[in-house]
C-alpha cells in the first residue's frame, strides 16, 4: 500500500477545506501511474474499447500530454493511467 499515515487526516482537512470537491483515499495493493499496471494493459483496453468516446465541449489541457486535447479514446486513457 501506498499511503503516508496522515493521508486520512490529510482527506479530513480537505473535505472540511474545500466541501464541493471529490476526494477520497484509495486502497489498493499497486501503483498506478507506474510500470506496477503494466500487467493489466491488454484487460484495460479490452474493457475500455467498447466505450463512445466523445469530443470534449470545453478546452482541456492534458495532464498527460500538457497540450490541448480534443480526443479522448482508450488510448488516451491508457496514457492517462499509465
Amino acid at each position: 500500500m501506498t499511503q503516508s499515515p496522515d493521508l486520512h487526516q490529510f482527506v479530513e482537512e480537505f473535505q472540511y477545506v474545500r466541501p464541493d470537491t471529490f476526494i477520497r483515499a484509495l486502497t489498493v495493493d499497486t501503483a498506478w501511474h507506474s510500470y506496477h499496471i503494466d500487467a493489466g494493459e491488454a484487460w484495460f483496453r479490452d474493457e475500455m474499447g467498447s466505450i463512445d468516446w466523445s469530443v470534449p465541449t470545453l478546452s482541456f489541457i492534458s495532464t498527460v500530454t500538457g497540450q490541448v486535447e480534443t480526443r479522448f479514446d482508450t488510448n488516451y486513457g491508457w496514457l492517462n493511467l499509465r
